[in-house]
């Protein structure tokens, strides 16, 4: 039994396959390339690589918000640390980029200089 794209819809579908997208049928959203937590959404709505990350890293930071209130809410010690130990692997809402994630995804395929040649040996 195969399962449609809503189940494992890649953010980019969202601009290059617009015809077929439907931002109310995606059920899980699988974010390649980069990363919504290591950097915020520009004031302009931009984010990503191409910039046209906006719309879909704004759900990923009002998830992380609506997350982060409700164990502010509840005032319990463990709920505290919690977002104490993930705001860390996040960008901070200043705005600044956070230097650990930023590895990951777009960041590292726009600054990569010389593309990595692997020689495999004749078999």
């Amino acid at each position: 039994m195969s399962v449609g794209w809503q189940y494992n819809a890649l953010k980019t579908m969202r601009y290059w396959h617009p015809e077929m997208w439907r931002d109310d049928e995606v059920r899980c959203l699988h974010y390649i390339v980069d990363k919504p937590w290591s950097a915020r959404v520009s004031a302009d709505g931009t984010a990503g690589y191409l910039g046209r990350d906006g719309e879909t890293h704004t759900w990923w930071w009002n998830q992380y918000q609506a997350w982060v209130d409700e164990r502010e809410k509840s005032g319990s010690k463990e709920g505290k640390e919690t977002v104490e130990i993930v705001a860390k692997y996040v960008a901070k809402e200043s705005g600044e980029e956070n230097e650990h994630l930023a590895a990951v995804g777009g960041k590292v395929q726009s600054e990569l200089i010389e593309p990595v040649v692997i020689k495999m040996p004749n078999c």
